[in-house]
């Protein structure tokens, strides 16, 4: 079974005193296997421990804190990702087992995440944990044929400025039904989801070694103070201290 995705950011991990999240509403998923630590996580009113041996995926677009006790710090393997943005609708987490394939990938990806040069292998082992993962919980298939021809259209057209009339016109649907449709589906309206793609494939040309220019341009943004804006409101800080964080050194994840 082949996966669509990228790996944006990864590492192992025991997290630094300071480490937590406050309402955070990332444009990827975040895959955290838990050694040991004392976590917690807060998702819809609700507080919850992260478990020792236990798969955590934090889902995209969908407020979530995290914080941990700096006595215990969470020891985690953990990875940035873009997937199909229906996958994981909400907050999932598996236990894993010491003698499960699931855990012999977990643990030879743990061996090669921060070496370099691996970034192939790292991939593949990565796809064969995503079909594992299927099994135990079979990912979301949220896109109608139609919307996932919407959504390549979105990408293909990513350095220009696309309005929902044109992406109805294009679905075939009528202005108000394709925005309460796409709204149900992916849980965002049409163009608050073509923002975040642009922030998500400007992050990428940014880890990939774009200057800030270069990324705005990629995505539409002729005016880089624009762009600087609408980066930070979804990554929380402007795209040259991102671009900087993640060069070269492991980021705090």
């Amino acid at each position: 079974m082949e996966h669509t995705f990228h790996i944006m950011q990864k590492g192992y991990t025991v997290c630094p005193e300071n480490w937590g999240m406050v309402n955070e509403s990332a444009l990827y998923y975040r895959f955290y296997f838990v050694y040991g630590g004392s976590a917690w996580v807060c998702k819809d009113d609700r507080i919850m421990s992260l478990k020792e041996g236990y798969l955590y995926i934090f889902p995209m677009m969908n407020p979530y804190s995290l914080w941990h006790d700096p006595k215990y710090p969470l020891d985690v393997l953990w990875f940035h990702v873009e997937m199909a943005m229906g996958a994981f609708p909400r907050l999932t987490w598996l236990s894993v087992s010491e003698e499960s394939v699931m855990r012999h990938l977990l643990e030879g990806m743990r061996g090669i995440v921060e070496r370099p040069g691996y970034g192939g292998e790292l991939a593949q082992l990565f796809s064969v944990f995503l079909t594992v993962l299927n099994e135990e919980v079979p990912f979301r298939e949220a896109e109608s044929g139609r919307l996932k021809q919407v959504l390549r259209y979105m990408e293909a057209h990513i350095g220009e400025s696309v309005r929902v009339q044109e992406l109805a016109d294009f679905s075939g649907m009528e202005r108000s039904y394709f925005s309460r449709k796409f709204k149900e589906v992916f849980r965002m309206p049409p163009q608050q989801y073509l923002v975040a793609m642009k922030m998500s494939v400007a992050a990428r040309r940014l880890l990939g070694g774009d200057s800030v220019r270069r990324a705005a341009e990629a995505v539409g943004y002729a005016d880089e103070k624009a762009f600087s804006r609408a980066f930070k409101a979804y990554m929380e800080m402007p795209p040259g201290k991102y671009r900087k964080s993640h060069s070269g050194i492991p980021p705090v994840i």
